[in-house]
């Protein structure tokens, strides 16, 4: 059965959100790791790849908006417009730490020796991924989806604010990520929260694609 006009319409806004969300990430951990090599006057930051470059630029942009999400939530004030002027705040403070930030922060590529074997390994990530992309499209179906992680974070978001929830299965429960759910159920259905989640599966496997490459010297 093929899709309507509105719900291709509907898939291609959460996906172009999740690329965004993910591309705001990546710059600002960029701004943040730069700015730190350049504070400290010296080349410490060196990544043997462009992979763990992205990965650890990823990470540490979703470890700065995890803490201010945090705050947002302790305040009471975790709202859409709230959360929108945070990350405007972020995106901001990030436009100004990122200057020179090649010079302090430089990647030493290692050549691809065989690229027969890169492409061999290449392929079953883009299958994975292709895999990510398609099934949060329908309703979500694990089992600690539906029975706490979602209904968590729709309750921050319903809330405004960390509350207890004392009918959840653990009504205290892992609130950093939760938060980056919450965040993306402002977007209509579940597929954002899906994305959101499997993508920092695929983080992790970037970095260690990253890692095998630096050091199987792929």
């Amino acid at each position: 059965m093929g899709l309507d006009l509105n719900t291709s319409v509907q898939i291609a806004g959460h996906f172009a959100w999740i690329l965004a969300w993910l591309g705001f990430s990546w710059f600002t951990g960029e701004a943040v790791l730069g700015w730190l090599g350049h504070k400290d006057g010296r080349e410490a930051l060196q990544l043997p790849n462009e992979e763990l470059r992205v990965f650890v630029s990823v990470c540490t942009g979703i470890a700065v908006q995890i803490p201010v999400l945090i705050g947002l939530a302790l305040a009471g004030i975790f709202k859409t417009a709230f959360i929108g002027t945070a990350a405007l705040a972020i995106l901001m403070g990030a436009v100004l730490l990122k200057n020179n930030l090649r010079a302090y922060w430089p990647v030493t590529e290692a050549p691809v020796k065989n690229k027969a074997t890169f492409w061999f390994e290449l392929l079953p990530l883009i299958l994975l991924i292709s895999a990510w992309a398609i099934r949060p499209l329908g309703p979500s179906t694990g089992h600690d989806d539906i029975s706490y992680h979602l209904p968590v974070a729709r309750f921050y978001l319903e809330q405004g604010g960390l509350v207890v929830n004392e009918y959840l299965r653990y009504p205290l429960h892992t609130h950093n990520y939760n938060l980056l759910y919450s965040v993306a159920l402002l977007r209509d259905g579940t597929t954002m929260a899906q994305w959101v989640h499997g993508a920092s599966g695929y983080l992790v496997m970037l970095g260690t694609w990253g890692l095998a490459r630096h050091w199987f010297g792929w």
